[in-house]
């Protein structure tokens, strides 16, 4: 009795240690895949933000990192994935991610959602000026220059040290 005890014991410790996550430090896999990315490397970036836990406290800027490199790599669907991941939680990085699901809809040629993106973070973080450019920027594309010189104008008021603000009305004008 005494030795099935220690032997069932025994099995379940090693079923427990085996079930543990391996150790990944979260950060030199993002500073790895950050470097990958700045050498346009983007494939091996993401598969460094891919090995960051989902219970990591970084794992959030590891999808930040990760839709950055996808985008950059022109896999948009992918992209997006990655970012409504990032946004699930609860991520100091939420208005970034949001930035970048509103470029992510302009890239793929979706104007109405990108525009309803950035009317969104407009409301929700009114004191920033880089939503106010980039809907002017959309705005620019679909040649609707009023409503893209007062986006502009908007983001100039809010930040007028800008120089994209000012290069972008002075376009227009």
């Amino acid at each position: 009795m005494r030795l099935y005890l220690v032997f069932t014991s025994a099995i379940l410790y090693s079923q427990i240690a085996a079930a543990q996550i391996p150790y990944v430090d979260s950060r030199e896999k993002i500073m790895s895949g950050i470097v990958l990315y700045d050498s346009s490397e983007f494939k091996k970036a993401v598969l460094e933000y891919k090995a960051v836990h989902e219970c990591d406290t970084n794992y959030a800027l590891a999808q930040y990192e990760m839709a950055m490199a996808l985008q950059a790599d022109t896999a948009w669907l992918a992209a997006k994935a990655a970012i409504d991941e990032g946004l699930k939680g609860r991520n100091p990085a939420r208005r970034d991610l949001m930035l970048l699901l509103a470029a992510n809809y302009d890239y793929r040629q979706k104007r109405d959602s990108s525009l309803w993106m950035y009317d969104s973070l407009t409301r929700l973080y009114p004191h920033d000026n880089q939503a106010w450019y980039e809907r002017a920027i959309v705005y620019f594309k679909q040649e609707q220059y009023d409503k893209a010189l007062r986006s502009v104008q908007q983001s100039l008021l809010i930040n007028p040290g800008h120089f994209r603000s000012h290069y972008l009305a002075a376009t227009i004008y």
